[in-house]
């Protein structure tokens, strides 16, 4: 029981860091131009990058 209880703090900071990381290089990698189109182009490569970092976390686990 213990380990598992290690595993889930171990996973929950793993995938909050992997999503703070994702949203913020999907912010700073976007157009800066016009504030409407840039915006939905941050957002959309924060959800890319988000998602693709949360996968890498839980593949290992859910292989298991």
């Amino acid at each position: 029981m213990r380990s598992m209880m290690h595993l889930g703090w171990r996973l929950w900071f793993w995938w909050v860091l992997a999503s703070t990381l994702g949203w913020a290089v999907g912010d700073t990698a976007g157009p800066s131009g016009d504030i409407i189109v840039g915006g939905y182009v941050r957002l959309a490569m924060g959800g890319i990058v988000a998602g693709v970092l949360q996968w890498l976390v839980l593949r290992r686990h859910i292989a298991q």
